[in-house]
């Protein structure tokens, strides 16, 4: 748990050299704990070694199928290399075994958004409308539909409310 700990503190620093050391001291002492392998398939992704964090996304999931983020990540790394559908199957079963994380939602109706599929991607965000009504995210998602459409006055009240949901969120702001 300690090495996983300071893999993650080193990736998060932006050390990817010195976390994946970490990750695989980590892995070396137990190599059945899935979210190593989830850790060591983003430092190797943000290395771009793309074949190798696939095969540590891959280990992840045979270690708990069930595990969202490693579901997550093989979306993340089949939408770099322009495998849109299955980056959406991948986002779409993320959301589907971790339904109280909207990052999974939001991402999956992105991919709809970039396949020109902006039906879809509202009717899904609007399904989950219940489970998320006070997700900055999703509102801002929303937002962005609704400019795709040329519809700002649909999209600013949206806007709007994402801003007041998170104020301290840049990326929102």
């Amino acid at each position: 748990a300690t090495e996983w700990q300071m893999a993650h503190q080193a990736f998060l620093a932006g050390d990817l050299p010195k976390a994946l050391k970490h990750v695989n001291f980590s892995i070396e002492l137990n190599e059945n704990v899935c979210k190593s392998h989830v850790l060591k398939g983003r430092i190797l992704m943000e290395q771009g070694q793309l074949d190798q964090a696939s095969a540590a996304f891959a280990q992840a999931e045979k270690l708990d199928s069930k595990n969202a983020d490693a579901w997550y990540y093989q979306g993340i790394l089949a939408e770099r290399i322009d495998r849109k559908e299955d980056a959406l199957q991948r986002y779409l079963g993320a959301g589907e075994l971790d339904t109280s994380n909207p990052q999974y939602a939001i991402a999956a109706a992105e991919m709809m958004m970039a396949m020109d599929r902006l039906d879809d991607a509202e009717k899904f965000l609007l399904e989950r409308k219940t489970n998320f009504d006070h997700a900055a995210g999703i509102k801002q998602t929303l937002g962005h539909i609704a400019m795709l459409r040329g519809k700002p006055e649909i999209a600013a009240p949206l806007f709007n409310e994402a801003r007041l949901l998170a104020p301290d969120d840049s990326t929102v702001i």
